[in-house]
């Protein structure tokens, strides 16, 4: 019986590598492969403003993606380490009521602490924007939010940087492009094929609560809210009704950040997935909609997700750091392991 073991796996496996790590963050990683897999020619959007466009899912290598949504306590450790004055806004303050919000913050500025809400451990964080995912992917990689996986110079995202891609094809994580999300949703690696659902499935998913999954069971209001408020569910929670290649939560929960700019007199970028929010109507989360907003936008039903890729991910091998690092990861572990009185 597989019942809360995903949410629990998901739920940083070991959160405080001490040892020469250079970001103490684990995941679940999922391989992505059979790079010849073809686009989804049947697949058409139907968002506004979106063109009409179809054929999604074309992703010429393998990569890995994580099988569940960020969490409250990956983002808090992130937090911790570099947010002690955030000068950039990587905790949303005007949320800090929201019931949704997941995270505390305490302290004065130059000396902010972070912890995340009692029962709120293994939900997906939200009120992040994507400047924010790119920072906490480049802190991954790098130990810095300016540089790593994305450029950002004077505290502006650089789209030109690394010319044809927008993260550094040599970093080791990144948001996930829309094709390489798109694919880890709704591609049969078995049949070559394409769903419709991020279950597997061409049928309309439930909202059974996750105890009741059907193995097509999604958090999305359909005749009602899954679960009570706040209306979320621990990432993983819905065990039976994986994608596929075993990712989590593609449809419904939250919606996720694509590092895609998809409409560029805008600037606005993708966000897949649909959440617990959109009511009675079930092309939210399917692969027919794409939704999109600026880098900036942050809601109470978005969240995101990464990708990597190395030769040994899965191990989580840890990057040779400095000592001021290990101080850095040092002051995050007391912060995060504090209970809230």
């Amino acid at each position: 019986m597989k019942k809360k073991l995903a949410s629990f796996v998901c739920l940083i496996v070991s959160c405080f590598l001490l040892s020469t790590s250079a970001q103490a963050i684990d995941f679940e990683w999922v391989d992505i492969t059979n790079p010849s897999g073809v686009a989804n020619q049947g697949d058409t959007a139907v968002m506004v403003n979106d063109g009409g466009t179809s054929g999604y899912g074309s992703v010429a290598y393998n990569y890995k993606i994580s099988a569940c949504e960020v969490t409250n306590t990956q983002y808090a450790e992130f937090l911790n380490a570099v947010a002690a004055s955030d000068p950039y806004g990587l905790y949303n303050a005007d949320q800090s009521t929201n019931p949704r919000q997941g995270i505390t913050r305490t302290g004065n500025d130059g000396y902010y602490q972070y912890d995340y809400k009692s029962g709120y451990a293994d939900l997906p964080v939200l009120f992040v924007s994507l400047n924010d995912a790119f920072r906490f992917v480049n802190w991954l990689n790098s130990g810095s939010t300016e540089t790593g996986a994305y450029q950002f110079t004077n505290g502006v995202l650089d789209t030109d940087y690394y010319g044809t891609t927008l993260h550094n094809p040599e970093a080791t994580y990144w948001i996930p492009t829309e094709d390489e999300w798109y694919k880890a949703a709704y591609y049969n690696p078995a049949t070559g094929e394409y769903y419709l659902y991020a279950t597997g499935s061409d049928a309309t998913p439930d909202n059974n609560i996750p105890d009741e999954d059907s193995g097509n069971s999604v958090n999305y209001n359909v005749g009602g809210y899954a679960v009570p408020a706040p209306y979320l569910t621990e990432v993983g929670a819905y065990d039976e009704s994986e994608s596929p290649y075993g990712t989590y939560d593609q449809s419904g929960s939250v919606w996720e950040w694509n590092e895609t700019l998809v409409n560029e007199e805008f600037s606005r970028y993708g966000i897949r997935g649909g959440s617990w929010f959109e009511a009675d109507n079930a092309v939210y989360i399917s692969s027919l909609f794409r939704n999109q907003a600026v880098a900036s936008y942050e809601a109470g039903n978005v969240g995101f997700r990464i990708s990597g890729y190395r030769e040994d991910i899965s191990s989580a091998i840890p990057e040779p750091m400095t000592f001021a690092l290990f101080l850095t990861s040092i002051s995050a572990l007391f912060f995060a392991r504090r209970k809230k009185t």
